[in-house]
């Protein structure tokens, strides 16, 4: 039980976020939100001011409430862990990748296309530009702006993107 880890916080919390992750993969979302908000509470008390382990639960956390369609407070914890990566680690990174196209996708389930197209466009600008990105990053930075520009019926304006996408992972 993660709760007998009350003397290790650190250890706690990292089995809290990981459980997080796994719970939506069996098929329980409220869960997963509800473990990855303790493994966050555990890490703010933890760390004070910006941290990594923060970012990744407020990633984490994000990611959780975006598969329950709850995007308002997934955007703005997105937000809150765009802004902490980039003052930890500035914006080449490809963390701030994954984490600006999130907040891309919970922008979009909003029904606001035009503000996550902008949003999937920076984290593909910045994905071209981080040194040795894995390919698996930047071609879902690539499908990103390929989805949202197909979503808006612009088809023939989709398809370099998906095609590119598609020529990262087969090279892969």
């Amino acid at each position: 039980r993660v709760d007998t880890l009350d003397q290790q916080p650190e250890v706690q919390a990292d089995l809290w976020a990981t459980l997080g992750d796994v719970y939506p993969d069996m098929g329980d979302h409220m869960r997963g939100v509800e473990i990855h908000r303790r493994a966050l509470a555990q890490r703010r008390r933890l760390y004070s001011g910006d941290h990594d382990k923060i970012v990744e639960s407020l990633l984490g956390l994000g990611n959780a409430l975006r598969s329950m369609n709850m995007n308002r407070e997934a955007e703005s914890l997105l937000e809150e862990g765009l802004a902490m990566q980039i003052r930890l680690h500035g914006e080449l990174t490809e963390r701030t990748v994954e984490v600006q196209r999130a907040l891309a996708w919970a922008i979009s389930r909003q029904g606001r296309d035009a503000e996550s197209e902008r949003a999937y466009r920076r984290a593909l600008e910045l994905a071209q530009r981080v040194p040795q990105i894995s390919r698996r990053v930047l071609a879902a930075a690539y499908f990103g702006v390929a989805w949202i520009v197909r979503l808006q019926d612009r088809y023939a304006e989709s398809e370099p993107f998906f095609k590119e996408s598609l020529a990262l992972l087969d090279r892969e």
